[in-house]
């Protein structure tokens, strides 16, 4: 998607969710998002710094969600690498928000994880998901996993669902998983049924759909482009 800094427009929805009891006014929930947060800026990261300065991350009523794009420019490459640890501190930036804390992130993939659509992509993503686990976090996941679509459910609270889903599967036609893979639904056909059977699922609770690509756009992404961009495509 769009470069770094237009991840920081995700500056958040701060407190995306403040369900409260009436009696009390407590909170019950609150759900910050980042997208694009792959790059740093002289070897900060502004977005994350103003979260491990400005939120309790002991508190559990806290969650993180990364909307993928966690590493610019091209995902996660294989240990050894030329551009392999440099990765790694960009990914480990954003990992340390929650490092040693109570409350718990997830991290989604996005289209420069998958190597911006090249060969390789598949690769680049089980790269990530393969050292997110390695660092044994309890409270760190990348969902789905193994390039998998999804989606899969994650219960926040009593009240709220996360579905998660690598949109990018939809996206990267070259090497996806497909009918072979260990992929709990392989085909559109059983991701868009499991979609539909996971949000009936719960009726009484909030589902938030998570993840990168968004849903419905009229951007550039989703083939919408202005007049100028027709006349002179490489702007």
């Amino acid at each position: 998607m769009k470069k770094f800094y237009s991840g920081i427009l995700a500056l958040l929805f701060l407190a995306f969710f403040q369900l409260a009891y009436a009696q009390n006014n407590k909170v019950i929930e609150r759900i910050f998002l980042v997208g694009d947060a792959g790059k740093l800026d002289n070897g900060k990261h502004p977005v994350c710094d103003w979260l491990k300065s400005n939120i309790d991350w002991n508190d559990t009523t806290n969650v993180l969600l990364y909307l993928g794009d966690n590493i610019y420019p091209q995902g996660m490459p294989v240990e050894g690498d030329k551009n392999y640890e440099e990765a790694k501190k960009v990914l480990d930036y954003q990992i340390s928000v929650v490092k040693d804390k109570k409350a718990k992130a997830y991290f989604l993939p996005g289209n420069h994880d998958w190597k911006r659509g090249k060969v390789g992509g598949l690769e680049q993503i089980k790269n990530q998901g393969d050292y997110v686990k390695s660092l044994e976090l309890n409270n760190v996941q990348l969902l789905p996993e193994d390039g998998c679509a999804g989606p899969m459910d994650v219960v926040i609270s009593d009240q709220t669902v996360v579905l998660f889903i690598d949109s990018n599967w939809w996206l990267h036609k070259s090497e996806n998983p497909g009918i072979e893979s260990d992929c709990p639904y392989k085909t559109e056909e059983e991701i868009s049924f499991a979609i539909k059977n996971t949000i009936a699922s719960y009726p009484d609770k909030l589902i938030i759909l998570a993840m990168h690509h968004p849903l419905n756009t009229t951007g550039i992404h989703g083939g919408y482009y202005t007049f100028k961009q027709h006349l002179f495509p490489l702007t």
